[in-house]
């Protein structure tokens, strides 16, 4: 119809990244705060129009959120990438090592996360890292690296594939 059904605001943000969980009761979102001059990861009850407090905070610049299950996917510029529950509990960290996530993408089976990761600047340009993760025991399970790199991820709907947009 048209018709906006509710506003989901938090005052003193800039929203940049949010997606749906699998049921599509809440919304998870990545702001950056200029209260705190850092990036905040916030859900939302989308029925009520309501922010969740989760138990733990959950950190990160990017986020992608798993297709089963309640399992997000964070990582940042100050944030390792790691895998948690929506109450911020940490299941899983894959990098220790905080660095700037481009962008993060699950298999449609949640089984594997693909992360594109900025490393350091070579004599080409910015050098990019793009890994496929396992995402129960936290094994990676293909790594590819790349010249000016990886800017968005996706996986193709039967998981078989992974697109790539490179600069």
């Amino acid at each position: 119809s048209g018709e906006e059904l509710a506003s989901l605001e938090k005052t003193g943000t800039s929203l940049y990244n949010f997606a749906f969980s699998h049921d599509g009761q809440i919304l998870v979102s990545a702001a950056y705060s200029q209260n705190s001059d850092h990036s905040e990861i916030t859900l939302w009850d989308v029925v009520n129009a309501a922010e969740i407090l989760p138990e733990s905070k959950i950190e990160g610049t990017t986020l992608a959120v798993s297709p089963i299950g309640e399992t997000i996917a964070t990582g940042g510029y100050d944030a390792p990438l790691r895998l948690m529950d929506f109450n911020g509990q940490v299941s899983l960290t894959l990098d220790e090592e905080p660095k700037p996530v481009i962008d993060l993408a699950f298999s449609p089976n949640g089984k594997i996360l693909a992360s594109a990761t900025m490393d350091t600047s070579g004599e080409m340009g910015l050098n990019t890292t793009l890994k496929l993760w396992d995402t129960i025991s936290g094994e990676i399970l293909h790594t590819l690296e790349k010249n000016n790199g990886y800017n968005r991820i996706t996986f193709s709907p039967d998981g078989t594939q992974l697109a790539t947009a490179t600069s």
